[in-house]
């Protein structure tokens, strides 16, 4: 599953458990504007995020993700 997949899921998961994306931010103190850009760029495959700014938003959802360092 690549980081796209992913975060569409992560979506998918916010919007069961909290209703949308601002909820979900309020609950676990992240900043809401810059979440909400994070998801958006990355959707649109448009930046490939720190590891720390994606384990922010799946940890709170319960995913342990690993990383594998390819070459691009």
């Amino acid at each position: 599953m690549n980081l796209k997949e992913q975060f569409i899921e992560f979506d998918s998961e916010i919007k069961l458990k909290y209703g949308n994306r601002k909820e979900f931010c309020k609950k676990f103190s992240l900043n809401y504007h810059d979440i909400n850009n994070l998801f958006g760029r990355i959707i649109r495959e448009e930046v490939r995020p720190r590891v720390d700014i994606v384990e922010m938003v799946s940890k709170p959802l319960g995913y342990n993700l690993t990383f594998v360092k390819t070459k691009d």
